[in-house]
């Protein structure tokens, strides 16, 4: 059984397994990664990054998810879209998607599984990987649990910057 462990990151919590190795860098994304005796010798070592970026204006994460698609449908071979949520509530803008698609080079099929969420003009997106051809259920269980314990912390005194400035609440 995984134990878990809150992660407290720039105006943001979730919980991460409390074996995975965590890295963070200034500018403010996290990295989670599994460690091998959970993930096996997979072709990709499943892992979690959630990165953060000020947006210009307000959008929806619908709206940054279908530009997203949009990129992936010409940048990844054989990309196909397994599911998608809107996953919105409060005030927060959210959304959903996990696909597959074809590692080039390395004939490997990958799977990620991504979560946008939108908070104050700040774009919060979460991007599972994990191998397509290992099926280890345990990781998608770790990748749901993560997303769906993400929460924006009440940054009300973060004050309004344009997308250039960094995050330093």
């Amino acid at each position: 059984m995984t134990e878990f462990m809150n992660f407290e990151g720039p105006t943001f919590t979730m919980q991460v397994p409390t074996n995975w190795f965590i890295t963070s860098s200034p500018t403010l994304q996290a990295v989670f990664v599994a460690p091998t005796s959970v993930a096996g010798n997979q072709p990709v070592r499943p892992n979690i990054i959630v990165s953060i970026r000020r947006l210009k204006e307000e959008t929806a994460a619908q709206t940054v998810a279908a530009a997203v698609k949009k990129d992936q449908q010409t940048q990844y071979a054989d990309y196909q879209i397994l599911k998608e949520i809107d996953n919105s509530a409060d005030d927060i803008s959210g959304f959903s998607r996990q696909y597959t698609w074809h590692k080039t080079g390395e004939n490997t099929r990958v799977v990620q599984t991504q979560t946008f969420y939108v908070a104050r003009k700040i774009l919060y997106t979460l991007t599972g990987t994990r191998s397509a051809d290992v099926e280890i259920p345990v990781i998608d269980e770790i990748f749901t649990r993560m997303s769906n314990s993400f929460k924006v912390h009440d940054f009300e005194d973060l004050p309004e910057a344009n997308a250039d400035q960094p995050i330093n609440p």
